[in-house]
């Protein structure tokens, strides 16, 4: 890969298969990505090796050895073998092809910044993080979500508690607060990710609770962040989204000009809704917002730090567009309110 390519990839068949694996470890999904990361145009062929992944994830050469033999193993790479004077451009394993494609950012593997080292702080996540985290990427959707599909992953819902309807420039708005009911998931995205289910009294099966420990590690971590998002509709099936509202991004920086949830406080506080707690301060499980469809809802999307928005990636790229353009129609209509 060219040092000026800042993506990657991967295929779907290659990630359903080590985010679906409970023997997949941070360290395998590590070093996949590492090979991956140095590939050429085709994305097959890496000249990254056991050196690579040893420095990049912090193991010892034996360690790191193993790693790749469990990835041979299970075909998902296929060793070359190099003359006795072999140059660091030579290629070194072929990576297995198939289905569609997933793009990544070199900097997960490379870092930047201050994040420096993003494989191995998600090694210290753990084994689950990890396969989540992979899993979080193939169902990234950011045109019709602005991040991770929450009908295939999980999300956060908000549910209202006070509207009011109200008129400005002779259009119709309902202005509503909602109040978070916490975190949910499909079990299907817990046994996507190699966990197994629990089982209530009644036989229904429950998303475990290593789940959303691995979900809190890669939140703590700064992997992942919520956005709260509001969309058009009330199933996921018909939802459109209309703007993001407020992103937790306790390690990163708030997309500039993205939060807009001060601006419907202050509409909200006007018609008379509680918005805020007793003593001022907002509650950050609280949030107002304006929407002027028929049906609407707020929904804590879930964000991935290191996301692809290249060019190659025309999917997400375009989608970021999109996002900020319906940010920035939104605010000049809440300055006008």
């Amino acid at each position: 890969m060219k040092k000026n390519n800042p993506s990657f990839q991967l295929s779907t068949d290659s990630i359903e298969e080590l985010a679906s694996s409970k023997l997949t470890t941070s360290l395998h999904i590590g070093a996949m990505l590492i090979l991956a990361g140095h590939t050429d145009r085709t994305g097959t062929k890496s000249t990254a090796g056991k050196h690579a992944v040893r420095t990049k994830l912090g193991i010892g050469l034996t360690k790191a050895k193993k790693i790749l033999f469990d990835l041979e193993q299970w075909d998902l790479i296929t060793p070359l073998e190099l003359p006795e004077d072999a140059k660091r451009s030579d290629v070194r394993y072929i990576i297995k092809d198939g289905g569609d494609y997933v793009w990544f950012p070199k900097t997960l593997v490379e870092g930047y910044g201050k994040f420096c080292d993003p494989l191995q702080k998600l090694r210290r996540c753990g084994d689950a993080a990890s396969r989540i985290l992979l899993y979080m990427h193939l169902h990234e959707d950011v045109p019709g979500f602005g991040g991770v599909d929450p009908s295939a992953t999980f999300h956060k819902r908000y549910n209202c508690i006070e509207q009011e309807t109200v008129g400005f420039d002779g259009i119709r708005y309902d202005v509503k607060v909602g109040k978070s009911e916490g975190q949910q998931a499909y079990y299907s995205c817990a046994e996507g990710c190699g966990l197994s289910c629990d089982i209530d009294e009644e036989g229904n099966k429950m998303v475990p609770r290593d789940f959303w420990n691995a979900i809190a590690k890669l939140e703590r971590e700064g992997f992942i962040s919520e956005t709260v998002t509001i969309f058009s509709g009330e199933e996921f099936s018909e939802m459109n989204l209309l703007y993001p509202l407020y992103t937790f991004d306790r390690f990163g920086r708030q997309p500039k000009g993205e939060s807009l949830a001060s601006m419907t406080a202050t509409i909200a506080i006007n018609e008379g809704l509680a918005v805020v707690e007793v003593d001022g301060r907002f509650d950050r499980s609280t949030f107002a917002y304006m929407a002027d469809t028929e049906t609407s809802s707020m929904v804590g999307i879930y964000r991935i730090r290191f996301r692809d928005v290249s060019k190659l990636n025309r999917d997400s790229a375009g989608g970021w567009a999109y996002i900020q353009s319906c940010k920035a129609d939104w605010a000049e209509v809440l300055k006008t309110c």
